[in-house]
């Protein structure tokens, strides 16, 4: 059995530092796992609740950007802000941002949004070469409609 040195417990164990917001390598380390060991182990016995943890852990990080922007910032002798520690509540903001980003795109990622304009029409279509791309067409040509 894949991972056998690790009971469920040990797997489970993982699964919830994951969700907490703990990265797989920092969760084996500080238990003194072998990473790439309990990572098949994982995959191969709880791999929906892994996935689950990954959310998990992506809503985590989302979570923290909240609390990293409200959290005040020191003021130095002139009352200034830190810009110090302004550039790097910038930086924990902008990684968490970021990874939330590429492990949930659809909730997290930067929205897309593409247009097309012109028109296509079933001739253009069918008089096509077969290379796969539709020929371009020009704005105002005649469609199956006003032909």
């Amino acid at each position: 059995m894949i991972g056998a040195d690790y009971s469920d417990n040990d797997l489970k164990a993982v699964l919830a530092d994951i969700a907490d917001g703990k990265s797989l390598r920092e969760s084996c380390r500080n238990r003194g796992f072998v990473r790439d060991t309990v990572e098949d182990a994982i995959n191969a016995r709880f791999a929906p609740q892994y996935a689950r943890a990954k959310d998990d852990r992506a809503h985590k990080l989302a979570e923290e950007i909240i609390t990293l922007a409200d959290a005040p910032i020191r003021e130095d002798a002139d009352g200034r802000l830190d810009s110090a520690e302004v550039n790097q509540r910038r930086l924990q903001v902008d990684a968490r941002k970021w990874i939330a980003s590429k492990m949930l795109p659809k909730t997290y990622g930067d929205r897309t949004h593409t247009e097309h304009s012109g028109t296509l029409t079933l001739a253009d279509l069918l008089s096509a070469p077969s290379t796969g791309t539709p020929p371009a067409t020009t704005e105002g040509a005649p469609t199956m409609d006003n032909a």
